[in-house]
């Protein structure tokens, strides 16, 4: 998830479902989401790793057992 195949700005919505907690490193994976897309939805019931994920996306919302965010890339 960290390296993303993509150009810089090719998608307009990038979207996790239940596969953000198994992510190595979130802050890496958070740089490699925004260089990629517009917008970021991520879904996940799992809070491991979630909290460093927001934080490295600029969300400030504490994870929940249900998460669904959206965050702005730009």
């Amino acid at each position: 998830m960290a390296d993303l195949p993509l150009p810089d700005n090719s998608v307009d919505l990038v979207v996790s479902t239940l596969s953000a907690h198994e992510w190595p490193d979130p802050e890496a994976a958070a740089a490699s989401l925004r260089r990629v897309g517009a917008h970021i939805l991520i879904y996940d019931f799992r809070t491991a790793g979630l909290r460093r994920l927001t934080g490295a996306l600029g969300g400030s919302r504490e994870p929940r057992w249900w998460l669904f965010t959206r965050i702005s890339a730009r």
